[in-house]
């Protein structure tokens, strides 16, 4: 009996130690999970935080109607975005005034207007042909360089010019700068000039030049403005 009383006291004993061991554990568990929740409760707060702190980025789009349009004389044209007057001459009535750009990364683009005045020797490197509509122009397809269709056995000018044919339109195709971005107006009728009637003044001959000399080149630019015209 002594020996049986014994082992109940051994059994006991292990099982309360085991008992206490499994209550140890049980708390380190409990311990881990709910230290984990408070991490992750504060991390969740912190990348809340963070993308509230977060600045708002938006892009805004252009704004229509930002046009700067160009009164002149005997007609009114729309450019894009500003631009400053940066020549004129005016002589007997021919004029000719040219505009730069004075926007950022877009101030090497230039257009020059020449009003009863079509420059007789002058190259450049594409044609813009238009059709005359009353008060107004149509622009037609913008030539390529023009080196690009001009017969490479045609002899070049003094002055480095070949002739050129786009749209059965005639002009001097600057041979000699063939990395220009030069622009020039023209018409099947009157070769470099178009003749247009406005509705309060007569008849004048109108011819344009467009370079864009910048690092983002958009010669459609010239198309744009060019179908703005308007004779006055």
């Amino acid at each position: 009996m002594s020996t049986y009383r014994a082992f109940e006291a051994a059994l006991h004993h292990h099982r309360k130690r085991f008992s206490g061991k499994m209550l140890a554990v049980a708390a380190v568990i409990v311990l881990i999970i709910v230290g984990g929740v408070i991490y992750w409760q504060s991390r969740n707060r912190a990348t809340i935080q963070e993308v509230h702190n977060q600045p708002i980025i938006t892009t805004v789009a252009p704004t229509a109607g930002t046009n700067q349009t160009i009164n002149e004389p005997f007609f009114t044209i729309d450019l894009p975005g500003k631009w400053k007057e940066i020549f004129r001459s005016s002589d007997k009535g021919k004029q000719t005034v040219e505009w730069q750009s004075t926007e950022a990364h877009r101030d090497a683009r230039f257009l020059t207007a020449y009003v009863d005045n079509v420059p007789q020797d002058f190259g450049f490197n594409r044609l813009l042909p238009l059709t005359v509509l009353g008060d107004k122009v149509q622009p037609g397809p913008l030539s390529d360089n023009c080196i690009t269709f001009t017969n490479k056995d045609d002899p070049i000018s003094t002055s480095g010019y070949k002739k050129a044919t786009w749209q059965n339109v005639r002009f001097l195709c600057d041979a000699a700068r063939t990395e220009r971005n030069l622009l020039g107006t023209g018409t099947v009728a009157d070769g470099l000039g178009a003749k247009v009637a406005g509705t309060t003044s007569q008849t004048h001959t109108y011819f344009f030049t467009y370079a864009d000399n910048t690092s983002q080149v958009n010669l459609e630019t010239f198309t744009t403005i060019m179908a703005s015209f308007k004779a006055k």
